[in-house]
């Protein structure tokens, strides 16, 4: 009985694949990226809400949220979007393509809020590989402007589907993910949102009536240098936004080092229009900055830092056993 369900199973899965064989090419591609998101949507349901999808002819894109109930899109500080693209290998011979506005910015740094979910074999047998955008953009090649898919990260199969990027831990992949959705710069995960989900742009409302009534003047055409001012409200509006975040970076930081650096770029800006930015950056506050920093790293690096601590603890307290009696400073001998 055994035997017989054994070939059995071994005549169905030759069919299966004679039938699969016998496919269109287009069709095969169709269903594997069909099975490549269902899965790849499965995966992160577990820790995300998975939102509308963006349709993209070289894969699914699957845009993620964390499940923040206590925060909207709307928010001061909302949460940031992720992006995860879907892509389906039928053995290792299968090369797969990432557009580069996908992968990093236009400053050439990866996107944190950017993801690759690849997927191969079928039933019992099928496996994930998760890879970020800065190891695509650090181990995989770009091509030109003269391939046939100009502009696009490619990514071999014998290259993606290895053990360096294989999902063994789900968690971990999920954590890996979340983590990297929790340093996103919020400006630029907007501006990406923009250009991944175009459809979210809003479209102005138009001009009143009476404008739009051909009547001569003496200026020009009226709704056309409506919509140029409107337009470039719209550009102002994306240029306060960016410097609103800069400043509630600065607000939420821990890091001297970083805020300076955030306050002269502020400063050099918008000091010169915006009073309350005009002495937002001290020159010798970030000098000071950067040689505490340097001093810190010298001392930790030579292992000296506990020492210098006592060092400076035992002249504190030579200084106000000593020296402090008797100078005419009232109050000094209790500082300590």
């Amino acid at each position: 009985m055994r035997s017989f369900s054994l070939a059995s199973r071994q005549i169905v899965n030759y069919n299966t694949r004679v039938h699969s064989e016998a496919r269109p090419s287009w069709l095969v591609r169709q269903e594997n990226g069909a099975v490549a998101e269902a899965r790849s949507r499965a995966f992160l349901m577990d820790r995300f809400w998975v939102l509308e999808r963006s349709v993209d002819v070289d894969g699914a894109d699957l845009i993620v949220q964390r499940r923040l109930t206590q925060r909207s899109l709307l928010d001061r500080t909302p949460p940031r979007l992720g992006f995860i693209q879907t892509k389906f290998y039928e053995n290792a011979s299968t090369t797969q393509y990432i557009h580069r506005e996908y992968v990093v910015d236009p400053e050439s740094k990866p996107r944190a809020e950017f993801f690759t979910v690849c997927h191969t074999g079928i039933e019992d047998n099928f496996k994930m590989f998760l890879l970020s955008a800065e190891e695509i953009s650090r181990g995989f090649r770009l091509t030109g402007e003269d391939h046939s898919k100009p502009n696009c990260f490619v990514l071999p199969g014998r290259d993606v589907l290895v053990q360096q990027f294989e999902i063994i831990d789900r968690c971990n992949a999920l954590d890996q993910i979340e983590r990297a959705l929790l340093n996103a710069d919020f400006y630029k995960n907007r501006a990406f949102a923009s250009w991944a989900l175009p459809s979210t742009k809003t479209e102005l409302p138009p001009i009143l009536p009476m404008y739009q009534e051909q009547i001569d003047n003496w200026w020009g055409d009226i709704p056309t240098q409506f919509d140029h001012v409107r337009e470039q409200a719209r550009k102002a509006s994306g240029e306060f936004q960016y410097a609103l975040s800069r400043l509630q970076e600065i607000q939420e930081s821990q890091d001297p080092e970083q805020v300076v650096g955030i306050a002269e770029e502020l400063q050099g800006e918008w000091g010169p229009s915006v009073n309350a930015l005009r002495d937002i950056y001290n020159e010798d506050f970030h000098k000071v900055v950067q040689l505490h920093k340097k001093r810190y790293q010298q001392l930790t690096e030579a292992g000296l830092r506990g020492a210098h601590a006592a060092i400076r603890r035992s002249l504190i307290e030579k200084f106000l056993k000593e020296v402090a009696p008797t100078m005419p400073l009232p109050g000094i001998a209790s500082v300590c």
